[in-house]
């Protein structure tokens, strides 16, 4: 089958681009034809199909002229769609699978496509079909949904391109006019939602998406069935796009008040330069990194740490820790808040002889999940087979520090409420669900809020998140992620045996 790959990039520049390539190699090794069609930029992969690419600039890295001359492209770009159509007629394509397109290749192919009745789909890797902004924040970093109402103009009254009023009116118009004139659901066929919490967010906005809407989860090519990992030095370690969105300002704050714990940020992005030229002695700036020098940064870290403030989609930078053996710490809020307390998560295919309460317990002191003064890490494990229970069991570990609390008393109910998730074998849900209430929990206990929710009276009720609360909140970022891993148990030193 002949395969079109649409995206704005050719190049690794983020988390979208990385599921396009792995996407294409993918379709490759299955015997498929794949074409790529996509921007031409200095910064590409080699393509046989180069001369089909879109002579377009990168906006944000060029002067004002530039960008005032290309505000109609910017919008409807007429060569995108000229080239595509080239493209389509010489090459044949069975089907079309895009990714990035607005600002870019723009709504001008999509018509393109419906010409040539080549069927469409599109993975959606962030909210801009709903959202000018695509973050489904306002210009104060604040969790906004005002666009809900379809009228785009909140963007630019709230400045919710960073605080910029010219771009914000530039995102407003776009939306605008593709709204009125090339309503992307009157044109794809499938949207293919990474995580149920963006599939279900996009049917808020618009129930036409119901019916055109399919999930599959972001996915890692490579996962090694042994990982020999050497924690010689104890680091955390955020790996991606460093935007404000991510929430990297805040976990640098966090990270100032706890000097015992290194940091080490890989990546780029808009603050680039601010990061570089401002952090605290206890962490290391290393730029850009990809391949085999990335996973060996990610393998050796203690935890990797995703202190995202907006509704994260399911990040690579999770699916790849959990494939590489590490453990992902989901909210440095909590961590900042309540004294460096932990959540960590751990899911296995099997316990060996251990029993899964053994194991937990093992698996916590291992990792030394939590601030080592205070020993207040949680691990919430999750188990797919065990000797006693064939259909799986789950467990939630607390460290000595939450001896004689509430958490400790409520360890085995906070634990059930992922039954019915876990029933389904719904993981994700059964994590989220369970983790939103242990870090309430948690918060209770240091007396401290966190982006809502409550407890009452061991009746444990998933916070509610508020457009104007700050940030993501605690359990958006865990929606989707969870991926059954089998991890080798003697790389922890646990007592398990194989089976």
């Amino acid at each position: 089958m002949k395969i079109l790959q649409l995206n704005k990039y050719f190049y690794q520049k983020g988390g979208a681009e990385t599921v396009f390539f792995n996407t294409i190699s993918t379709l490759e090794n299955r015997g498929h034809q794949v074409i790529p069609f996509a921007l031409k930029n200095k910064k590409n992969k080699f393509s046989e199909y180069e001369s089909y690419f879109v002579d377009y600039p990168e906006l944000s890295e060029s002067n004002i002229w530039t960008k005032i001359t290309n505000i109609p492209s910017f919008i409807y770009n007429r060569q995108a769609a000229k080239q595509l159509e080239r493209l389509i007629l010489d090459k044949k394509p069975d089907i079309a699978h895009i990714h990035l397109l607005f600002n870019s290749l723009s709504v001008s192919i999509l018509p393109v496509l419906q010409k040539y009745r080549i069927p469409t789909v599109m993975t959606v890797h962030d909210y801009r079909l709903i959202c000018p902004a695509y973050t489904l924040t306002n210009g104060k970093g604040k969790i906004c949904e005002l666009c809900k109402d379809r009228h785009f103009i909140h963007c630019t009254l709230n400045r919710c391109s960073n605080g910029n009023l010219t771009n914000s009116m530039l995102l407003s118009l776009e939306n605008s006019f593709r709204s009125c004139f090339y309503e992307p659901l009157n044109y794809i066929d499938k949207f293919i939602f990474v995580s149920k919490f963006a599939q279900k967010k996009h049917i808020e906005f618009n129930p036409e998406y119901a019916s055109k809407a399919v999930q599959l989860y972001n996915f890692t090519p490579d996962i090694p069935t042994r990982i020999n990992k050497k924690i010689n030095h104890r680091y955390l370690l955020y790996f991606g796009r460093l935007s404000n969105e991510k929430g990297i300002n805040s976990l640098l704050e966090a990270i100032r008040d706890i000097p015992e714990i290194d940091l080490k940020i890989i990546g780029r992005g808009p603050l680039s330069k601010e990061i570089g030229n401002n952090y605290p002695k206890n962490v290391s700036f290393l730029g850009f990194k990809e391949g085999q020098e990335l996973k060996e940064y990610v393998k050796n870290a203690l935890f990797t740490i995703v202190p995202s403030e907006w509704y994260e989609n399911n990040p690579l930078s999770i699916i790849e820790s959990l494939s590489l053996g590490t453990p992902v710490i989901v909210n440095a809020q909590l961590q900042s808040s309540c004294k460096g307390a932990t959540i960590g998560v751990l899911t296995v295919d099997y316990t060996g002889s251990c029993t899964t309460e053994e194991y937990a317990l093992q698996a916590a002191n291992a990792w030394g999940i939590g601030s080592s003064t205070g020993n207040n890490g949680v691990l919430i494990l999750l188990v797919m087979e065990t000797q006693q229970y064939a259909d799986g069991d789950y467990y939630i570990a607390t460290g000595d520090g939450f001896r004689n609390t509430t958490l400790e008393s409520q360890a085995s109910a906070l634990a059930q409420t992922m039954e019915d998730d876990f029933v389904r074998q719904d993981y994700d849900d059964a994590v989220t669900t369970c983790a939103r209430n242990v870090a309430q929990t948690i918060a209770d206990i240091y007396g401290v809020s966190l982006s809502g929710g409550n407890t009452n009276n061991g009746s444990y009720n998933e916070p509610a998140y508020d457009d104007n609360s700050s940030g993501g909140g605690f359990g958006d970022i865990l929606l989707g992620f969870a991926i059954i891993h089998r991890l080798d148990v003697k790389r922890f030193g646990l007592n398990a045996t194989s089976r």
